[in-house]
């Protein structure tokens, strides 16, 4: 495995793995997985945002202009325009008990926004099966903010295609519990340096042990660097020669470049062997 520890091994079928750090999220193995979850990624609960010394004390003014621009209903399909943050202890926890499928996605919705205003990037990836039936999506990965997007539109006709709400409810309660995020591209990763080892690879060098007594054809070795012997043997014009034997050459311990013979060269005699050792 990588160096990194929010790598981890997975098995040959790819399997659900929770981490608690909301970084960098990734998996390993031979089930060739593409998608890496993750279970803490910062959301916050509808009630954890309905808590007064919690949720409720850090929304601003502009968190509540930003859920007026939004299609937000209540249960009797009203649409629900906060002024103060108090407004939205009622509104989240009401619709937790059941009502209207619009009036639920509503309060869904609300709580998503928030996430993503202080906590959550509205670009990071969620998975999510029936959210993608419902918005026609080829794949059931897809940005949180498009689960918002469609959710919001869907309000615009709160009366309309109502079997439709519970599904993009479901999905935008469960980002909201920290469930299904999803990271599209492995993080970075290096590998520990190798233990020392007598190692072959192509077009790999590794530090091997040493290899005493190896035997190469008419060398010797130990520990050492041989680039062979090299005999050019005997030149003789007009002459009979009778061969040049060459016995090697033994090198321990050291860098043999090579000998060379050139033999004999001899004009107009008769040369009869030549030995070089």
């Amino acid at each position: 495995l990588p160096a990194e520890n929010f790598w981890f091994s997975t098995n040959s079928i790819c399997r659900n793995h929770t981490v608690s750090a909301p970084g960098c999220v990734s998996s390993i193995g031979t089930c060739g997985c593409t998608h890496a979850e993750s279970g803490t990624m910062g959301m916050k609960s509808y009630n954890w945002w309905t808590t007064a010394n919690q949720g409720v004390a850090i929304v601003t003014a502009a968190d509540l202009q930003a859920l007026r621009d939004l299609n937000l209903v209540d249960n009797t399909l009203s649409p629900f325009k906060p002024t103060v943050a108090t407004q939205l202890i009622n509104f989240v926890r009401n619709a937790n008990a059941g009502g209207h499928p619009a009036y639920v996605l509503a309060a869904n919705l609300t709580v998503s926004v928030l996430n993503t205003r202080h906590f959550v990037s509205p670009t990071y990836f969620v998975r999510d099966a029936g959210a993608a039936a419902v918005i026609g999506s080829a794949s059931i990965y897809m940005m949180l903010q498009t689960l918002q997007d469609k959710a919001n539109e869907m309000l615009l006709t709160p009366t309309v295609n109502t079997q439709n709400m519970p599904a993009m409810s479901n999905a935008l309660q469960d980002k909201n519990k920290n469930q299904n995020f999803v990271q599209l591209a492995p993080c970075s990763f290096t590998f520990s340096s190798p233990a020392v080892d007598s190692v072959s690879q192509v077009g790999l060098t590794v530090p091997c042990l040493s290899t005493t007594g190896s035997t190469s054809t008419g060398t010797t070795s130990t520990g050492t660097t041989s680039t062979g012997t090299t005999s050019t043997g005997t030149t003789s014009t007009g002459t009979t020669s009778t061969g040049t034997t060459s016995t090697g050459t033994t090198s321990t311990g050291t860098t043999s470049t090579g000998t060379t013979s050139t033999g004999t060269t001899s004009t107009g005699t008769t040369s009869t062997g030549t030995t070089s050792t």
